[in-house]
């Protein structure tokens, strides 16, 4: 059971006055009389948290079915707007957003990431190259399709249209850890600690995402590819994990007011963009609200 689950209902961060009572009498009887006396009252409590709980899945399921339904229809009617495009090299490809708003990089975002980054430069440091090099986790991980640069054209425009919602996460470890190093080791195996550390402070901006990554910019990533972390470089969201999947050279990105989790949630608020991206360009075809 989870830390913060009721022990009566189930439910996670309870607050009804039943459970606390329940909870109380529980620790003043014996289980015998307990249950002779609130066993079925804790039954009922139980089955009726369930049944909200179903309610809510149901309810997140409907909202999402429309939004599909939604921007299928949307999708049909910017593709017949597009010259030369058709729907056998057309992808719809649903994108969240990230965080709007830029804010000065505070003092404790900054010392805990440097902190951090000493950190895992002292345990990646801690190990030889050849001891990293025989560490078969430590193989080279790469994200790029080698033979497809249209495919990282266009994936590297979806994360840019998207503007970094799965980077809400990385506060002030950036998602990077002594496997990041040792990447980076491999390749520069002359680097010394302090250049590495030196290396990503450079890199800092006055400026950031608020309540975002210490390194995303309403620009993108400051880092350049090769010092991110490999969840960076390698992670892709459900949406575009499902058009890599089946890719296309055009893309019609539908993107909704949401977090990432939103859009599998169905917690999303509204449409904002819908864009048209192939390899050479990206370009709005509406913008702003559109309504229900």
């Amino acid at each position: 059971m989870s830390t913060y689950e009721c022990e009566i209902c189930g439910a996670k961060f309870c607050n009804n006055v039943q459970c606390k009572m329940l909870i109380k009498q529980k620790s003043t009887m014996s289980s015998f009389s307990y249950k002779t006396h609130f066993g079925q009252l804790e039954g009922e409590l139980r089955e009726n948290h369930a049944r909200l709980e179903e309610q809510k899945v149901a309810l997140r399921e409907e909202k999402l079915r429309k939004f599909l339904n939604k921007c299928e229809d949307l999708f049909e009617d910017a593709l017949s707007k597009i010259e030369g495009a058709s729907v056998t090299d057309t992808s719809l490809v649903t994108i969240p957003t990230g965080l709007p708003e830029m804010a000065p990089i505070d003092d404790s975002l900054y010392s805990n990431y440097v902190s951090h980054l000493k950190d895992i430069l002292d345990t990646a440091f801690s190990k030889s190259i050849l001891e990293i090099i025989e560490e078969p986790q430590n193989a080279v991980s790469s994200s790029s399709f080698d033979d497809q640069d249209w495919l990282n054209d266009i994936l590297e425009k979806l994360c840019t249209t998207c503007k970094g919602g799965c980077c809400r996460s990385g506060s002030h470890k950036a998602y990077l850890n002594e496997g990041s190093i040792n990447r980076i080791r491999m390749h520069n195996q002359m680097i010394t600690k302090k250049e590495l550390l030196d290396y990503y402070i450079s890199h800092i901006r006055a400026d950031h995402i608020q309540g975002a990554c210490i390194n995303q910019t309403n620009t993108g990533c400051s880092l350049p590819r090769e010092l991110r972390s490999d969840t960076c470089n390698d992670h892709f969201c459900a949406s575009l994990t499902n058009y890599i999947r089946k890719p296309t050279k055009n893309v019609i990105a539908i993107q909704s007011n949401c977090s990432p989790l939103g859009l599998t949630n169905g917690d999303f608020v509204d449409i904002v963009d819908i864009v048209f991206i192939d390899e050479e360009s990206s370009r709005t075809l509406t913008h702003g609200k559109s309504g229900e």
